[in-house]
């Protein structure tokens, strides 16, 4: 290629941001971590991520040039690519746009979207006409991938499979209940849990899943609940779209790990229709990159790249 372009990918989750550099093959020639904590506040945290997207740019291959800018954020993205929601990271468009135009040209997606298109081009969607992707880190999104392309929904909110709330009456006191999946199978929601019942405290999931590897009971007993709920949010998935197939994206199903293998023993399990129960369960295979590697892959079809 004569004008080889790269684009910065930057992936905004509610614990770390991770920032690529790569090309229209998902090549990455670079990448930064950021963990959020390490930040004194939001803008603090802009502050960071536009220092290393600027330190990162000015790596790329000698000879290419930087198409723009990628972002996929862990908030609710609308069709017109407005940020329309501020659980976690409470940033507009016309803040990454501010911050970020003078690397070039911006696209913003969801997280979760980003990662999925990622996995559909380069990863473990490839062989599919469709399939469902479900990330699972401190929060639980989902998307539905037909062609290539996430399906945003009308109001771009078709990602919420993790924290929309349910209500339903326990068939043991009658007593209303009303709770996300988030609520217990997220990070947040796994670390917060073994908090309430133990009064130990945890930095996160990962040191309830080494408590739990270390026959701790309330940890086992907490990743086995976390386990069962996911595991028929997954089926639930597939009860509504029979996808051609499931994707899991995140540290806590990346792993060949005991808690992995209920999971999907659970969805097996709630699936409904028989002529599904053989969907295949597939992990993700661009690691935690993902989003990244999809943001980047955003900007690089928006400029005509692709």
């Amino acid at each position: 290629m004569a004008d080889p372009r790269v684009a910065l990918g930057i992936d905004i989750g509610g614990t770390k941001v991770a920032l690529v550099l790569s090309d229209a093959e998902g090549t990455v020639f670079g990448e930064r971590r950021l963990l959020n904590r390490h930040q004194p506040d939001a803008g603090g945290l802009l502050e960071a991520v536009v220092r290393e997207a600027v330190a990162l740019a000015d790596e790329r291959p000698a000879g290419s040039r930087l198409a723009g800018t990628g972002v996929g954020i862990c908030e609710l993205i609308g069709p017109t690519g407005e940020v329309e929601s501020a659980t976690t990271i409470p940033w507009r468009r016309a803040d990454l746009e501010d911050a970020l135009s003078p690397v070039g040209p911006l696209t913003v997606t969801a997280d979760v979207r980003a990662a999925a298109v990622a996995e559909a081009v380069f990863g473990a969607g490839r062989p599919f006409p469709t399939f469902g992707y479900i990330t699972l880190g401190t929060g639980i999104s989902s998307t539905f991938v037909r062609d290539g392309e996430a399906w945003i929904g009308a109001h771009g909110a078709a990602q919420l499979l993790g924290s929309a709330r349910i209500t339903l009456p326990c068939p043991h006191c009658g007593r209303m209940l009303e709770t996300s999946l988030e609520d217990v199978a997220s990070g947040a929601g796994i670390s917060q849990r073994y908090r309430e019942r133990t009064g130990l405290d945890v930095a996160g999931s990962e040191e309830v899943v080494a408590a739990a590897a270390g026959d701790d009971p309330a940890a086992e007993k907490i990743l086995a609940e976390a386990a069962d709920s996911l595991g028929s949010f997954l089926a639930l998935f597939v009860n509504l779209f029979d996808p051609h197939a499931m994707v899991l994206g995140g540290g806590l199903v990346s792993a060949d790990t005991p808690f992995r293998d209920r999971v999907l023993e659970a969805s097996r399990s709630h699936i409904w229709a028989a002529s599904a129960s053989s969907t295949p369960f597939l992990v993700g295979e661009l690691g935690p990159n993902v989003g990244a590697i999809g943001a980047a892959w955003s900007v690089l079809v928006q400029e005509g790249f692709v």
